[in-house]
């Protein structure tokens, strides 16, 4: 019985932990950003593909309809036929305006993920790099916010937890 209690009063106070942290993200990404006036540093946003999640060309489409004026989507996949990669032509074909890069090969190393980042890396040319799971489907703010706490002196690094909208499995259920 003392067991119970513990575990109820434990899971209350994670709920409330967690709840706490979720209003204090929003309350942070909600307000505008502020450039001061000066030009908004370029982005660069790392894509690494292998096969494909599902829809697929509406994620990554998502990332051509942002409001951010001077970025870059930069989309690595490990081979010229990966499903993903032809995805990515399709999209610089239907939005050439847009600065699209798709970036195809290997990369020394042990983990595929990394090695496809580290690929990417070397050719972004920007003030901030932002790294972005495939599975990822940005709102039209998404690059603007994540960069807006970057202008600050004090801050370096950036994550922004995800939601996932379309549950499929127990695991994406418990995220």
């Amino acid at each position: 019985m003392l067991l119970e209690e513990i575990v109820v009063v434990w899971s209350v106070c994670q709920a409330a932990y967690w709840c706490g942290v979720a209003w204090l993200t929003q309350r942070h990404f909600a307000r505008a950003m502020t450039c001061g006036g000066e030009a908004e540093p370029r982005v660069a946003v790392l894509k690494p593909l292998c096969g494909c999640e599902p829809t697929p060309f509406e994620r990554f489409a998502s990332f051509c309809r942002q409001t951010y004026r001077d970025y870059a989507v930069l989309f690595g996949a490990p081979r010229a036929e990966d499903p993903a990669a032809q995805i990515v032509r399709r999209l610089q074909r239907i939005c050439s305006d847009r600065d699209i890069q798709l970036h195809v090969g290997r990369v020394a190393g042990i983990n595929p993920k990394v090695r496809l980042l580290t690929r990417l890396v070397q050719h972004a040319d920007a003030d901030i790099v932002m790294i972005s799971d495939s599975d990822v489907q940005a709102s039209p703010e998404y690059v603007r916010r994540m960069a807006q706490p970057l202008a600050s002196e004090k801050v370096g690094l950036v994550i922004c937890p995800y939601v996932i909208t379309e549950p499929r499995t127990l695991t994406d259920r418990l995220e």
